[in-house]
């Protein structure tokens, strides 16, 4: 019997966010050789805090559900973020049955919050926890060169890997719009700041445009009563959340000038996806976003170098065929391919 990769993802798959659909994306480039064991589904979690899953150790059959995991068919233990207690799960798994750990390391830096004593919290884990961890997996694997650089400057571990997500970019005609469309999608939190973008646009009133926001979130009603205020209700619609196929399929190519304004990120899916599939994209130099080859990066935070680089865009024609080798997902599987090679090798 040939050995697997187990991963262990802090949610199933449908769950919305960058982990899951990076841990989604593995499974899919290595369908034969994983088997992902993900929070919610194949074993039960709490959440203390939002988006905090917490292995529910002390319910029902948990621990019977690894029983069977051993050095004998399994060849790798992989996770994914160093704040998650899954993540912890799986470094308790791989070394009490002696099985290669990999980790795969989401961050660029410390979690912002708006309630400072989670910030603190989380930041003091990252200290002790998530050092401990990063320091002793037998592999680590930055999702991007920032989030390289902040985790040998943070937890003092030298050797770590790159290896960006691979995505699938569909052959879509392109629509063109008498008016051009803005666009955006992600959830819609502080940290995106969309008012800001709101706020920019409304110096901008005199252009012709209009925006379209795909995604929900604790904002949403706030940002709604925002574009009210400024009068540009008209002009800005909230289609709230939809399906990636539809994303990908019906409102990327629809969309002239892709924005993305916010003040965090890891390494933000949406910029990528609109990028391959031909938008102009303008996005805040946060996390590892400014190695995404052929966009607009800027400030973040910055109102008037936002408005510039949207009033740049819209008296551009678009004429790009960006073609998205840096992020392909053959690239990823050599890479992964490589890196299981090595940590094999190592033990």
């Amino acid at each position: 019997m040939s050995k697997k990769i187990l991963q262990i993802s802090p949610y199933s798959f449908d769950h919305p966010g960058w982990v899951e659909q990076y841990a989604k994306i593995l499974q899919q480039i290595f369908p034969e050789k994983m088997e992902t064991f993900s929070g919610g589904k194949e074993f039960p979690i709490v959440e203390p805090v939002t988006h905090f899953p917490f292995p529910a150790f002390w319910k029902g059959d948990f621990w019977g559900i690894f029983s069977t995991i051993s050095s004998e068919n399994t060849s790798h233990i992989l996770s994914h973020i160093r704040f998650a207690p899954t993540t912890w799960l799986a470094f308790f798994l791989a070394r009490r049955r002696k099985i290669p750990y990999i980790h795969v390391e989401h961050g660029t830096g410390f979690l912002i919050h708006r309630n400072p004593f989670i910030a603190w919290v989380a930041k003091m884990v990252d200290l002790t926890i998530g050092r401990y961890i990063i320091r002793h997996a037998d592999q680590v694997v930055a999702i991007s060169h920032t989030g390289k650089k902040w985790i040998q400057e943070t937890f003092g571990r030298e050797d770590i890997s790159v290896i960006y997500r691979g995505f699938d970019f569909p052959v879509q005609e392109r629509v063109k719009n008498t008016i051009p469309k803005l666009g955006f999608v992600g959830r819609l939190t502080g940290l995106k700041h969309l008012d800001g973008l709101i706020e920019s646009l409304e110096t901008i009133r005199s252009e012709s445009w209009n925006l379209e926001i795909v995604g929900d979130g604790e904002e949403r009603e706030s940002l709604e009563q925002l574009a009210h205020e400024k009068n540009l209700s008209e002009r800005i619609h909230f289609l709230g959340g939809q399906s990636h196929d539809w994303i990908m399929h019906e409102f990327y190519p629809t969309v002239d000038i892709f924005i993305n304004p916010s003040l965090q990120e890891w390494l933000p899916t949406g910029v990528i996806e609109a990028l391959g599939m031909g938008c102009q994209v303008i996005a805040t130099d946060v996390g590892g976003t400014c190695e995404i080859d052929g966009i607009v990066c800027i400030p973040a935070n910055n109102m008037i170098a936002l408005t510039d680089a949207i009033c740049a865009g819209l008296r551009e024609k678009n004429t790009r065929k960006y073609t998205p080798h840096q992020f392909s997902l053959e690239r990823m599987r050599y890479e992964y391919e490589t890196l299981f090679l090595k940590t094999t090798d190592k033990m």
